[in-house]
């Protein structure tokens, strides 16, 4: 009899994530359909995918080590690529460089931040 419990709740536990799953891929092929149907779009907002020509971020684009006019998703990886290189606790066995360091990351955050807003990010 204890078997038989045992196995009970594992089927419920079972079918109960499947049911789960299942519900949720449905409503997700629901939600784009009604999207479609009503001709509303899924983000109201959506982001430009490419960088206006705006010389005020020249600067912010240069910082990161990208040509003007770059994508969102060329400007993230800038991003975390320098965010890893200048790193303060990188350097954490030389005063100088990490303080060098911290300077250089407040740039790099600052210019990340002005691009993420124009993109709407």
């Amino acid at each position: 009899m204890k078997y038989w419990i045992e196995s009970l709740v594992i089927f419920y536990i079972v079918f109960s994530l499947y049911r789960r799953f299942s519900m949720r891929k449905t409503g997700e092929a629901v939600g784009r359909a009604k999207a479609k149907v009503y001709g509303t779009k899924t983000n109201p907002n959506p982001a430009p995918a490419v960088a206006k020509s705006d010389p005020g971020l020249s600067p912010d684009f240069g910082t990161l080590d990208l040509k003007p006019g770059a994508n969102f998703d060329d400007v993230k990886s800038a991003y975390r690529e320098l965010a890893k290189v200048w790193h303060p606790d990188r350097f954490g066995h030389d005063a100088k460089l990490k303080e060098r360091a911290n300077i250089k990351l407040g740039e790099i955050n600052a210019a990340y931040e002005r691009l993420k807003n124009h993109f709407g990010k």
